[in-house]
């Protein structure tokens, strides 16, 4: 019955659990409120309620989206490790790639050695996972392409990741709205 439920009400729970998660995917948005109404599975009609109520909460700017994921309405990002989350609540694939931008200049600013090929494993064990898959992998080379293309970070000679450009380390990798 939630599909029922005012959308103004469904886009206040949005905009509550983004507040404390974003950035954030639709999927955990769908999954927390789902919750809060005592769902235990969101149905296509729950699913499109929810997800016209977080359109409502980006189109009054209270939040931003970008693709599937929900961020700030001011753009700042923070890491959040998942290492206590429950299993059906850890796939990396809820991580935006933003938040894996941040977390892995955070490991850089933190003086950590990085390569290309440690990168992957060491951001993802930052945010809570033990173990860093081929797929983890594949993510993170898009990262780093990203952060590459910005000039953010480059690689040395000897393929140490460093920040490029900006002396201070501060850089702006939040959503593009």
């Amino acid at each position: 019955m939630l599909h029922l439920v005012p959308q103004e009400e469904i886009a206040e729970w949005v905009l509550s659990v983004a507040k404390i998660e974003a950035p954030v995917h639709m999927t955990v948005v769908t999954s927390r409120i789902c919750e809060m109404a005592g769902i235990g599975r969101a149905g296509n009609r729950v699913r499109q309620a929810i997800s016209e109520a977080a359109e409502i909460v980006v189109s009054q700017r209270q939040l931003q989206s970008q693709g599937d994921f929900l961020f700030p309405a001011d753009g700042t990002l923070s890491l959040r490790n998942r290492e206590s989350f429950e299993a059906q609540d850890k796939d990396f694939e809820w991580i935006s790639n933003e938040e894996l931008q941040i977390a892995l200049l955070h490991q850089i600013r933190l003086g950590e050695t990085l390569t290309k090929n440690s990168a992957a494993r060491s951001v993802f064990r930052s945010l809570g996972f033990g173990r860093v898959t081929s797929a983890m992998d594949a993510v993170m080379e898009t990262v780093l392409k990203q952060l590459r293309r910005k000039n953010i970070i480059a690689e040395t000679g000897s393929g140490e990741l460093i920040l490029s450009g900006d002396e201070t380390g501060e850089c702006d990798v939040g959503a593009e709205g």
